[in-house]
This record gives structure tokens, sequence and C-alpha cells, in this order.
């Protein structure tokens, strides 16, 4: 796990493991050769440190604040690649599916939990579903052999959005 984390005796916060995710996303994604995804990096490591200087500042930010702003950008994460060619995409893809694993595995479970009960209830029923199918959505679309799926979702998408 991260730096953050360092013994049994710690308690580990949400934000830890969000930050976590995204100090491995960053690793992971610097392997990646690609000039528009490089771009990306730089803006996750602009991140990193603003976060830290946000946190030492002592202006009343707490790491629980921050993590409910961290958990957004991270399911966020799959739309800032759609711009990439379709392989980087791929790959971009599966380095935020291996970060989240590796330091936030109760994360993803979450998120089919919460997705599993948002396609047996039919509809979405507020802005933090529709962000969390819009990036299953996102995470989705590079797999071609989800379209069954993903009809599903642009469903889900669709009736929300007109409201």
């Amino acid at each position: 796990m991260n730096t953050h984390v360092q013994s049994k005796n710690v308690t580990v916060t949400k934000y830890d493991k969000l930050f976590a995710v995204f100090e491995e996303l960053t690793k992971q994604l610097q392997l990646i050769p690609d000039e528009k995804l490089q771009v990306y990096v730089g803006f996750l490591i602009q991140m990193h440190e603003q976060l830290n200087k946000m946190l030492a500042s002592n202006r009343g930010v707490t790491k629980s604040k921050m993590a409910t702003g961290l958990e957004q950008v991270l399911r966020e994460v799959p739309e800032f690649f759609s711009n990439l060619k379709p392989a980087v995409r791929l790959s971009a893809i599966n380095a935020w599916n291996a970060s989240i694993q590796k330091e936030f595995p109760e994360f993803a479970e979450k998120s089919k939990e919460k997705i599993a009960k948002i396609l047996i209830r039919g509809h979405i029923k507020n802005e933090s579903e529709y962000y969390l199918v819009r990036s299953e959505v996102d995470a989705l679309e590079s797999v071609e052999t989800q379209d069954s799926v993903l009809k599903q979702y642009y469903s889900l998408i669709d009736k929300f959005e007109v409201k």
C-alpha cells in the first residue's frame, strides 16, 4: 500500500485508500507511452502535491472532506481516457481497474453492489448514482463484448437525464 499507510496500528482512512489508488494509478500510467496520457499523468502528480499542501495548511481541510471529492474524481477517471487511441484507452482503463483492485478493492465491490441495486430498481435516483453508472459506462465502452450491459446503462442514463 502507499506511504500514507505505515503500520497496523495506524487507522487507514478512506482518504488514505483513495490517495493510494491515485499513487498507484500514476505509477501505472507512467509506463504507458502515449503523449496525451502523459499530460493526464502530469495532472495527477499536481493533484497529489496539492492534496498534501491542503492537508498541511491546517485550514480546516480534513481527510474526510477530501475523500468525497477524491471518490468522485476516481469515478470520473475513465471519462478522461475517452479521447485516447483505443489500445491506449484500454491499457489506461486496465491500469485504473488494477490500481483500485490493489489499493482499495472494497471500492470496486461497493460500486458493483450499488450498480446492481440500480439495475434492479430500473432507474437512477440522484446525481451520485448517475455518476456511478456513467463511470461504469466509460469503463465498459472500451470493452467491445459489453454491448448488452451498456444498453442497460444507457437506458438508465437516458431516463435520468430526461428529468
